[in-house]
Formats: structure tokens, sequence, C-alpha cells
């Protein structure tokens, strides 16, 4: 039986002392559990200076648990500002063996206002969105150094990316997503993100059925044609 997925979020504003804020979304906004075992929640926060929203699916299995979703951010401010989300998943259900990260996201950036342009880009070193298990980093896409740009009012721009990372590490405790950027003043990003954790199958399981695959082909081939010749 999986887990119920149990989830933390910590988000934070650079112009906004008050933050971090660490919660739990099931606390704050909606939840609803899927007939695929998977949880949805839903909700919002608001600053002075920043909006952010959130639809994001969890499902915790042994040996493959997922974060999926939306994210929508708003600079309420006139100036740039850095933010970060971090949404983690534990604890995990039972792991046998070591795993695959696949990783992928969309980005979808909008200015919100009549005039000058939108951009986006990576903070630090960081990655825009980055993959951990067990506080370990393994996947990062849109990459440092990293921009997006919409031009004009009220323009649009969107781009995606995607990987998949193999790792010797058995995930035991949490798997997480984290996003970091810095947002132009009076415009809007809205992040698609897909986390996918899967247990990698054991050598000696891999092969054996690679041999089931083999001597059934075989078997097939020496499978005589009805009415042939002798």
């Amino acid at each position: 039986m999986a887990d119920a997925p149990q989830l933390q979020m910590e988000w934070f504003a650079s112009s906004d002392a008050d933050t971090p804020i660490t919660f739990d979304p099931a606390d704050i906004g909606d939840t609803l559990f899927d007939d695929d075992g998977s949880v949805i929640y839903t909700g919002s926060l608001l600053g002075d200076a920043w909006q952010f929203s959130w639809t994001t699916r969890a499902r915790n299995d042994i040996d493959n648990t997922w974060l999926d979703g939306t994210l929508s951010i708003i600079n309420l401010s006139d100036n740039q500002q850095d933010f970060s989300l971090s949404t983690t998943m534990e604890p995990l259900a039972s792991f046998t063996g070591a795993a695959t990260m696949d990783l992928s996201a969309s980005l979808g950036l909008t200015n919100l206002q009549w005039f000058g342009d939108a951009m986006v880009e990576t903070t630090i070193n960081d990655p825009l969105v980055t993959g951990s298990i067990d506080g370990t980093n393994v996947a990062g896409i849109f990459g440092n150094p990293y921009s997006l740009q919409a031009l004009g009012g009220f323009g649009s721009a969107a781009d995606s990316d995607a990987t998949a990372q193999g790792t010797s590490m058995t995930p035991s405790e949490a798997i997480a997503m984290l996003t970091s950027f810095s947002l132009s003043g009076g415009d809007m990003l809205n992040i698609s993100f897909a986390l996918n954790v899967t247990s990698i199958p054991a050598p000696g399981a891999a092969a054996l059925l690679s041999m089931a695959f083999i001597l059934s082909t075989g078997r097939r081939r020496r499978t005589p044609t009805r009415g042939g010749a002798e």
C-alpha cells in the first residue's frame, strides 16, 4: 500500500522580511483525493509585493513517487525580486534500490504592463528548477545562467526543458522540487513541472526479463507453419 503523500512548502520573496514561510499545503487551500491514489493541493498566498498560487499533485508509491503541478507567481512591486519555492514530500514509501529521476518543466512569462519588457532569470549558481533526493540535488533544468524575456507591453514568452538522471542513491527520506529565480517588476511567471522518481530494476531481474524475452522469441520462431512441407 502507498503512503499518503505529506508535503511541506517553503516560500521566499526577497522584498519580504516575513519570508521564508514554511507550511503544509493541506492546511492552506483545498485538498482533493484522486481515484489514482494521488492527492491534489490547491491554494494561494498574498503579500504586499507578491502573489503566489499553486496546484500540486503528489503520489507516494513503493518504488515510484512523483510531484507535478503548476505554480503562478506575480511580482506586484515595481522592482525586480528574487523568489524561491521548495516542495518536499516525506516520508517516502520504501524503495528497494537505486532510482532514476525524470524532471521536466515549462515556463510561461507575461508582461502585465503596457510598457517595457518582462524578464525571468536564474540567481546565483542554481538552475531555475532542481530535483533532489534525500537532500541531495540530482537533476536540474534551465541551468545557470538562464534568462527568458517577453518583449513589449503585455508580451509573452515560453520555454520548456527536461532531463533524466540515474542515481546510485536509494531514496529513503524525501524527494523535493526547488525553483529559484529573479522576476522583473509588475510581471507574472507560470511554471508547470513534473518530478518522477522510479526504482531501477536490479541487474538480476533485468537479466531474467531479457532472457525470458529471448526464449519466448525463440519458441515463436521454431513453431512450424501449419500445412507446411515436412
